[in-house]
Parts: C-alpha cells; sequence; structure tokens
C-alpha cells in the first residue's frame, strides 16, 4: 500500500492488480482574521469580500495539483457527517467583493490599493508558517480587488506561538480533524466557551469576534441527546458562520491510495479520519 500524487495515478488506474481509494477531505488549510487587534476585520462584509476574491479552485489546482475540496464557509467540510450543503457559499466573484469593499468606504485606488475617505488602506500582514506558495497565490487574488498583502514567512512553531498570543492581521494555519464530532465548532466560535486544555493552539477560538445566537445553540447542541435534533443544530449553527465568516477555510486537502487486494483487502477510513492506515479497522479481522 503506498500513497499516491496525482501526477502518476493514470498508471495505476489501468493496472488490474491495484485498487485506488481516495482519502476524505479532512486535512485543510485556513485563514484567521485577527478582529481583535485589527477592528477592521470587525466588518463582516469586509470578511466577505475576502471569500469572493479568493479563487479556491485555482489554489487547488496550482498547489495540490488539482487533491483537494475548496473550502466551505460553514467550515466543516462536505466529507464531514454532518456537513450542511444548503449553507451559504462564497464562489470566486471578484465583482461581489469589489461591491462590497465599495460599500465599505473604500470606493477609491491609490497604486492599487483600496482606501476610504479617512485615507485608511486596505493593506494587511499575512503570517504563514511555510505555505508561502498558497500565500502569494492569494495575495494575488486579493490584490485584483485592491486588497494589499505583505507575506511574512516564519517557522511553523513560530507562527503557532503568534496566533496563540494574537500576534497577526492574518495567518494561514493548516491541521488536520476537520472530520472530527461537530463540537469543534463550540470550541473555536462560542464566546461563551472557552478553549479547554490540550487543544492545539491552532484551534484556539479567536478574540473580537462573538455572536450571541450562534453561542448559544453550540452550547445547546452540547448538551442535547437526541442525535436528529442535535444535527438540527449543527447545520443551524454552519449557516451562521458561512453568513458571518470569522474564519476562510481555503481548501481541504484529498490524497489517494493505491493497494493490491490479493495481498490485503481490509483497509478502511474511519468515519473522521483521512488515513487508511491509521484507522484500527484496517487491522482487524473480519468474517
Amino acid at each position: 500500500m503506498t500513497g499516491v500524487t496525482p501526477d502518476v495515478l493514470q498508471r495505476f488506474e489501468k493496472d488490474p492488480d491495484c485498487k485506488i481509494v481516495k482519502a476524505p477531505a479532512f486535512w485543510g488549510y485556513r485563514m484567521l482574521f485577527n478582529m481583535g487587534e485589527t477592528a477592521v476585520f470587525q466588518e463582516k462584509e469586509l470578511r466577505q469580500a475576502f471569500c469572493y476574491a479568493m479563487d479556491k479552485q485555482n489554489m487547488i489546482d496550482k498547489v495540490q495539483r488539482g487533491a483537494g475540496v475548496p473550502g466551505c464557509a460553514g467550515i466543516l467540510p462536505p466529507d464531514h457527517v454532518m456537513y450542511n450543503s444548503k449553507a451559504k457559499q462564497y464562489d470566486h466573484n471578484p465583482k461581489q467583493a469589489e461591491e462590497l469593499l465599495v460599500k465599505l468606504g473604500y470606493d477609491k485606488l491609490e497604486n492599487g490599493v483600496r482606501v476610504n475617505s479617512k485615507g485608511e488602506k486596505l493593506s494587511f500582514n499575512l503570517l504563514v508558517g511555510g505555505e508561502v506558495r498558497l500565500a502569494e497565490i492569494i495575495k494575488e487574488h486579493l490584490g485584483k480587488v485592491g486588497i494589499e498583502v505583505t507575506v511574512q514567512s516564519v517557522d511553523g512553531k513560530t507562527r503557532d506561538a503568534r496566533v496563540q498570543d494574537n500576534k497577526y492581521q492574518l495567518a494561514i494555519t493548516g491541521h488536520g480533524g476537520w472530520g472530527n464530532d461537530a463540537d469543534y465548532l463550540r470550541e473555536r466560535f462560542s464566546s461563551e466557551k472557552k478553549a479547554g486544555g490540550g487543544i492545539s493552539p491552532n484551534l484556539m477560538r479567536f478574540k473580537g469576534y462573538s455572536n450571541p445566537e450562534l453561542s448559544e445553540l453550540l452550547e445547546k447542541q452540547f448538551e442535547t441527546i437526541d442525535e436528529n435534533e442535535r444535527k438540527k443544530q449543527i447545520f443551524k449553527a454552519q449557516e451562521l458562520l458561512a453568513e458571518d465568516v470569522p474564519e476562510i477555510p481555503i481548501y481541504y486537502t484529498t490524497g489517494y491510495t493505491v493497494y493490491k487486494p490479493a495481498k490485503y483487502d481490509g483497509w478502511m477510513f474511519m468515519f473522521d479520519h483521512h488515513s487508511l492506515e491509521h484507522s484500527k479497522l484496517s487491522y482487524l479481522e473480519r468474517n
């Protein structure tokens, strides 16, 4: 068994002795807005404009060679058991992004950067922990609508520490766990609940963002026993998150695994994980 990249996949597609399995998209990148330190990010329309300006499929094609799924504004990925397909999405639409920026008062351009009547520019620093190529593409997309971005690349540990300490304006972070129980929405976005011990710095909730309706809903689902009722609550939470855009899931990565069934055909995924070899179920004997 081995993982293969999309560019060599065709070689195995023609081999009758091999079986190809596509992994669920449970590892991904997201862009964080520091609303606590950069007040302009508290404008929902600005965060929405970022969404419309970013061409996620273009990033997947250039960085992942097509092996990815565009991020969902409701946070949970399409492969998640509680994914709400009806939550608002933001297709690539630079014109819509520009209209939102003009609505916010950024109706002038100075050297390609949008400026409001007070002379305030839409110019920000983007902190990354090595994801420079991805960041440069985002910089290009945002630049086309008048949002200037300066990429700051540091090592991963430094990026994580700065994110945890809220010492950034924009940041890109990547991690797994997107298929975990949907309660992680509460840990990240409820203003009533502080993230508990043991949670990765990448998953810490943001300062400066608060939605009382969302917080109440996320706290309520934590105590709901009826699974159908809880699913309705999680679906509603995704709709609220998609409207607010407290962060931007950029894309979730996928991958391909090839193995020979004649040797062993017991490989399987856990419902919330993206790796065959990580699943305990793959190693259990079955009749």
